[in-house]
């Protein structure tokens, strides 16, 4: 009898917690521009590529990793270390 209401109070949790942070609002159109140019490479190594995505102040790097956990966490080290 005990793990049913140890069952049936983390359900009701589960439930609740649903809205721990308010109802859901009202749906928020994106009005940023789609950015259709190509990326620049700009360093590469065993499993991963350093990409540069954007122009002037909006640039933001993007990293493309591959292999095994070790690889990628080894790669993004080495194309992210400074």
């Amino acid at each position: 009898m005990n793990k049913i209401a140890v069952v049936l109070a983390m359900l009701l949790a589960i439930g609740m917690a649903a809205y721990c942070n308010g109802k859901p609002g009202a749906l928020h159109n994106n009005t940023n521009p789609i950015w259709k140019g190509t990326p620049r490479l700009l360093k590469t190594v065993p499993n991963g590529k350093l990409f540069e995505i954007g122009e002037n102040t909006s640039a933001i790097k993007l990293l493309h990793v591959y292999g095994n956990m070790y690889q990628m966490g080894f790669a993004q080290g080495q194309l992210l270390k400074q």
